[in-house]
């Protein structure tokens, strides 16, 4: 069968994931877009995807209720989320009516099949690894979806985060609205206040576990629960209020409270969350009474679903020949060391790509919605970064959870376990001079050497003493 479908395309954002698909039009050549956060429009619109759907068994079979995942920007995160969100979610109509199996489309994204784009032509989508995996696929279309995004929300101010949270609840409880139908007396009318954004501030740190409460009612099902860049609000209120420590510690607070609500719901399958970094202090889920599971770039579960693996990056430059030899973009960009694989950014591959080869500083030139800002010694780091331009350099440990205070106290470690986590600086375990533990970092390839280094040489030329140095997260 082929479902037609009328579509409006709107290309934001970042697209994390890119193999081989089928289109069947006008067109001869093979396009790679990039672009793309929606997995749906990722599959219509690129003729080549790489398959990264088995990130949904791996979640299934983590025993933990709740799964944090932190990786640097624009290494897939929100693909995925968005890959996950397509894959558990029922298919209803806008009045809330379930959709019939025939006419679903999330079902084609996974399972194959074609559909009618009109003028467009006819595209027929290929099976996805998921498939061959009959217990992950019971799962498929069985859940109600709370997918949301903590990106928009900056650290300017105690007030200001609250106001942009109001908004960010309105929008989400409108992606519901269905809801309002079946609904009355006070679970209306409190319902019909996030409509609106007209909440108090229990409303705000209550709101997800509301809306949780409200849908397994609708439904009698437990539901996934989905957040992105859950970090945005905290690290960024760590440089906006570092002297306004009263405030800082009533953010830390708001988001504790807001995922203890959330996660505590007895309603919840399972809840999966992407950001950039562990906190040491100011971890949100310390108040989280379910199993919390938490993997960064110390872990190897969950790496070869994010960035792309060398034997992907082969078959992607095979199948997509350019003007530059293939070696040479493998070589510019080169691979991150992280657990069995040697990952490389999709977004710099991609981007490639599409620029038939060019090579550039894609991921460093890509737009970040977080700066930090970070003041260092310029003494000691001139010499740090002579090592790690050439064979590494010997640091104590890099830490899996940042303690952004640290930082601004100049902890060398901290400082350089940051640059890490970001994806300025590769690692590895590692043995000093004198036997001790230890782990050696380095810079992992030649677009991070191009643009981040020189950048570093000119802040350090244009200041005598301390420097501040700006990062993208």
């Amino acid at each position: 069968m082929v479902l037609k479908i009328s579509l409006i395309v709107l290309i934001s954002g970042i697209h994390d994931l890119v193999v081989s698909g089928n289109f069947t039009n006008s067109r001869s050549r093979a396009r790679v877009r990039s672009g793309f956060e929606d997995f749906k429009e990722m599959l219509l619109w690129s003729d080549v995807f790489v398959d990264k759907s088995l990130f949904i068994r791996d979640v299934l079979e983590e025993l933990a209720k709740v799964v944090v995942v932190v990786r640097p920007r624009n290494w897939g995160k929100t693909t995925n989320m968005a890959m996950l969100r397509r894959f558990f979610e029922t298919e209803i109509s806008s009045d809330g009516a379930p959709i019939a199996e025939e006419a679903r489309i999330n079902y084609r994204l996974f399972q194959g099949g074609a559909v009618d784009l009109g003028v467009d032509g006819r595209h027929v989508f290929k099976t996805l690894k998921i498939t061959n995996h009959s217990k992950a696929m019971k799962h498929m279309g069985k859940y109600p979806v709370i997918s949301v995004s903590f990106k928009p929300i900056k650290g300017y101010g105690y007030a200001r985060i609250l106001n942009v949270l109001k908004v960010t609840l309105m929008q989400l409880f409108r992606t519901h609205g269905y809801l309002h139908y079946s609904l009355h007396g006070e679970e209306k009318a409190r319902f019909e206040r996030y409509l609106v954004a007209d909440l108090t501030e229990h409303d705000v740190r209550s709101g997800i576990s509301f809306l949780i409460t409200l849908l397994h009612k609708r439904w009698n099902k437990n539901v996934v629960l989905l957040i992105d860049d859950y970090d945005t609000p905290i690290i960024s209120s760590y440089w906006e209020l570092m002297e306004k420590e009263k405030e800082l510690k009533g953010v830390i607070r708001l988001f504790r409270d807001i995922f203890a609500f959330s996660v505590n719901s007895p309603f919840v399958h399972k809840c999966v969350v992407t950001g950039l970094v562990l906190f040491e202090q100011a971890n949100p889920f310390k108040r989280a009474n379910v199993s919390v599971a938490q993997y960064s770039l110390h872990s190897e579960k969950f790496t070869e679903h994010f960035g792309f693996t060398e034997p992907e990056v082969d078959e992607l430059l095979a199948r997509c020949p350019t003007s530059m030899p293939a070696a040479e973009i493998k070589h510019y960009y080169n691979g991150f060391a992280w657990g069995k694989h040697n990952l490389f950014n999709p977004h710099s591959i991609m981007k490639c790509l599409v620029h038939d080869g060019q090579l550039d500083q894609y991921w460093l030139d890509s737009a970040s919605s977080l700066t930090i800002d970070v003041r260092v010694s310029k003494g000691p780091m001139v010499e740090d970064l002579h090592h790690l331009q050439n064979k590494g350099l010997i640091v104590d440990r890099i830490y899996e959870e940042i303690n952004f205070m640290e930082i601004f106290g100049g902890f060398r470690d901290m400082w350089y376990s940051l640059l890490v986590m970001a994806g300025y600086l590769d690692f590895a375990e590692d043995v000093d001079e004198t036997g001790e533990y230890c782990h050696l970092v380095w810079i992992p390839n030649q677009e991070i050497k191009d643009k981040f280094v020189p950048k570093v040489f000119k802040w350090w030329l244009m200041n005598d003493g301390d420097c501040m140095i700006s990062i993208n997260m």
